[in-house]
C-alpha cells in the first residue's frame, strides 16, 4: 500500500510539472524565446518558472497582457488545491 501511495504522488507531481512546463513554454513563445528553455523552467520550478520567464526580457515587441498572468496563477492555485485534496483523501482511506 505505501509503495502504491509514492507512485500515485510522483504520477500527479510528473502530471503537474508537465502542466507548469507547457504553461511556462507558451508564455517562453509569445515573449520570442526559446520554447525548450521556458519548458524546462517550467517542469523544474513550476509556478516560480513562471515568473523566472515573466522576468526574461523579451526577444521582440511582447506585451503580456494581464489574462495570461492571471491564467497562470489560477492554475497554480488549481494544481496545488488538487495536491492537497489527493494528500487528504489519502490520509482517510
Amino acid at each position: 500500500m505505501g509503495n502504491l501511495i509514492i507512485f500515485l504522488i510522483l504520477i500527479i507531481y510528473l502530471l503537474i510539472s508537465f502542466f507548469f512546463g507547457f504553461l511556462t513554454k507558451r508564455l517562453s513563445v509569445k515573449k520570442g524565446r526559446n520554447s525548450k528553455e521556458g519548458f524546462l523552467l517550467g517542469f523544474l520550478f513550476s509556478f516560480l518558472g513562471i515568473i523566472i520567464e515573466y522576468l526574461l526580457p523579451s526577444k521582440n515587441d511582447f506585451q503580456l497582457k494581464k489574462p495570461l498572468l492571471v491564467n497562470s496563477i489560477v492554475s497554480f492555485v488549481l494544481g496545488f488545491g488538487v495536491v492537497v485534496l489527493l494528500l487528504v483523501i489519502q490520509k482517510y482511506l
